[in-house]
């Protein structure tokens, strides 16, 4: 998996979303998110779509954009999962008589 497709599953994507947003076949988008193909007005359209420079997620330096770009993305996510996690658990144990009460369960 390349850092693209990586950027694209970070965000909740696929390439599906993508060509259905684009209007181009699922099979050219995946083909050239992979970078087995090389079609100009279909990579300019999908950096588009993910709101990414075109001429910097392919070629020369590319990498360490993307790695930039997926770090970034997958903090975010990290960040969006703790505090879902956090905000399951206080809705699970808001309130205060019984989180004393379970403690002492899970303790004895």
């Amino acid at each position: 998996m390349n850092y693209l497709q990586q950027l694209i599953d970070l965000r909740g994507l696929t390439c599906q979303d993508i060509a259905n947003a684009t209007g181009y076949g699922y099979h050219s988008v995946q083909k050239n998110v992979k970078g087995v193909r090389c079609n100009l007005p279909i990579r300019e359209a999908i950096a588009k779509y993910l709101d990414v420079d075109a001429s910097r997620i392919w070629g020369r330096g590319s990498v360490l954009y993307l790695r930039k770009l997926v770090a970034v993305e997958a903090n975010r996510v990290a960040q969006e999962r703790a505090e879902a996690a956090r905000d399951n658990f206080l809705k699970k144990y808001s309130d205060s008589a019984t989180l004393p009460a379970k403690r002492k369960a899970v303790n004895v």
